[in-house]
């Protein structure tokens, strides 16, 4: 079977948003790791208690975690070049045939210590220092591609059925040099895909806990059992509302207002109406003493 290496660049405008969501249910509580193996001298893959508690889901599939580990130099390439290494999160689904889902995550060398770099100097001492932490700290919550593809050992493909999702550079991790140094290296596995069919994901990483299968937007939200209570609150008289209502609804400032301008409105023709009633009796008075005056002249 031919296939070419996977590469992760800025040229993949292929979107897979309603194709590829990824939500996974890592225990927030976090995880144990008790040290690690050099397996087959080609991963550093770290021992986890519990790890088939470790769950994703991608496609409304159903994945258990089987183990974690990373690999020198990466097994991806980014812009056409390997970076420093990559951590690999191997699934499998038990019903679907073994069928293997991959979470792929860049990683550089840093310059200062990162979470990672605790977990790999304490798995190494002798003897092993347990470190407990939490897997979702090291999952972007970034945009990420999607793709189905496999292992290439040179010029040999092996299965090209997995999925995998694989994260930007730009978002990788960090280790230090000397951690860097444990990782084993040499190897010439390369993940690839059969038709380079990679595609692109804008979304981010739902987790579990947020309800994923019902996410919060921003979209009207139709509901038929708060219809009665608008209306009810939109037409309802003050003359009967309750004593709290009543304080609800003349508290609103645009109330207030109309209140306001009513009274001083009223006010002012009271005033007017005082006014012209005086001068109308002040006119009248005036006219009698005239008539008195032309009378007895």
């Amino acid at each position: 079977m031919s296939c070419n290496t996977a590469d992760i660049n800025s040229d993949i405008i292929n979107e897979c948003d309603l194709k590829c969501k990824l939500v996974t249910d890592y225990p927030s509580q976090g995880i144990t790791c008790t040290g690690y193996r050099k397996r087959d001298a080609f991963a550093l893959q770290l021992a986890i208690e519990g790890i088939e508690n470790l769950t994703s889901e991608l496609n409304f599939t159903p994945y258990i975690a089987y183990h974690i580990m990373i690999v020198k130099p990466s097994w991806h390439r980014y812009g056409g070049r390997t970076v420093a290494a990559e951590m690999i999160i191997v699934h499998k689904n038990r019903d679907n045939n073994g069928k293997t889902f991959v979470i792929c995550i860049p990683i550089i060398q840093g310059n200062t210590s990162s979470d990672l770099d605790d977990i790999i100097h304490k798995a190494g001492m002798s003897p092993p220092q347990e470190t407990t932490f939490d897997l979702n700290n090291f999952i972007p919550q970034q945009p990420y591609y999607s793709y189905e593809g496999g292992l290439k050992y040179g010029e040999s493909c092996r299965g090209m059925t997995d999925e995998i999702i694989v994260f930007q550079k730009r978002h990788a991790l960090r280790l230090l040099e000397d951690n860097l140094k444990i990782i084993p290296t040499g190897t010439t596995f390369k993940f690839a895909t059969p038709d380079g069919d990679i595609s692109f994901s804008k979304n981010k990483p739902l987790k579990s806990q947020n309800d994923a299968s019902f996410p919060i937007t921003c979209e009207p939200y139709d509901d038929s059992d708060m219809e009665p209570e608008i209306e009810k609150k939109k037409f309802r008289s003050p003359f009967t509302m309750s004593d709290k209502d009543f304080q609800e609804w003349s508290s609103n400032v645009a109330i207030q207002i109309i209140i306001g301008a009513l009274v001083l409105y009223i006010l002012v023709k009271f005033l007017f109406l005082i006014t012209s009633l005086g001068t109308k009796q002040a006119g009248v008075s005036s006219m009698d003493g005239g008539s008195l005056v032309m009378r007895y002249s």
